[in-house]
């Protein structure tokens, strides 16, 4: 389980100033068995903090002075899991791989999109809201080390069916999963041509390679569910459809959970 503090949103421009990461053992049925390690460490910018980061964090410029991670730790641990959750992967990875300066080849799951939080009778909301509905009260939350200990309880939340709220998470990141582009097409095709479901635009900022004037799925496999044996469309809007094998899991290391003064660990 990962968490980060960062001194904005755009992980163009901001760094990460906090960062908490635990490795908790889960059983076959979902359930947190061990809180394994657990490492926090601070991360000077290199710059005066924000007021409006110091006011939410709490943290300083004279906390964060001189501070630094070890990012080939970092990326070790990662490494050493089955898989990584966090609550918002989609904020927390970008700025965690921006800092390590690398991809590690693990499985990401994202607690917030991942999990039907309405389906199990919560109203999806910031990591705080949902764990004050499982019957939890987060004393203080942006700090990395208590929102991954906030996201453990959480995760080993059971649910009205009897499984945990990590059962699910992992059921999500198992499933296959199908990704569609759409190189080149222009921009009024997004309401009338393209799908709406999960649906996101590219800002990767990538050359698109010219394509012929028609294009198909033909270096497909035609084994593959949901793929058409052959379909031709127009090379503005080729799709590629990328199917995920879903990764079985038995008794699976996650990355995440920071109680490093409880395990007697040493900040990184």
């Amino acid at each position: 389980m990962v968490d980060t503090e960062t001194t904005g949103l755009a992980v163009e421009r901001h760094q990460i100033i906090e960062l908490c990461v635990a490795i908790v053992l889960v059983n076959d049925a979902g359930h947190i068995i061990a809180v394994e390690v657990v490492r926090s460490g601070l991360v000077d910018p290199g710059h005066p903090l924000p007021v409006e980061i110091v006011e939410l964090t709490g943290l300083t410029d004279t906390d964060l002075a001189g501070r630094s991670i070890d990012n080939d730790q970092v990326a070790e641990m990662l490494a050493s899991c089955d898989g990584a959750m966090v609550f918002n992967t989609g904020f927390d990875r970008p700025h965690l791989e921006k800092l390590i300066g690398r991809h590690v080849p693990v499985a990401w799951g994202c607690a917030m999109a991942d999990v039907p939080w309405r389906k199990l009778g919560f109203e999806p909301g910031p990591q705080g809201y949902v764990l004050m509905q499982a019957g939890y009260y987060m004393p203080r939350a942006h700090r990395a080390k208590d929102d991954v200990l906030a996201l453990v309880e959480l995760l080993d939340h059971v649910c009205a069916d009897g499984e945990t709220v990590m059962a699910k998470a992992l059921a999500a990141m198992d499933a296959p999963t199908w990704r569609f582009e759409a190189q080149g097409a222009p921009y009024g095709y997004k309401d009338d041509h393209l799908p709406d479901e999960g649906r996101c635009a590219d800002h990767a900022g990538r050359a698109v390679p010219d394509e012929p004037q028609q294009a198909d799925y033909a270096g497909h496999d035609r084994s593959t569910p949901g793929l058409p044996a052959r379909q031709t469309v127009p090379a503005a809007i080729v799709r590629r459809a990328i199917a995920c094998e879903g990764r079985a899991r038995r008794r699976t290391r996650m990355a995440g959970h920071p109680r490093c003064d409880e395990h007697g660990r040493g900040r990184s």
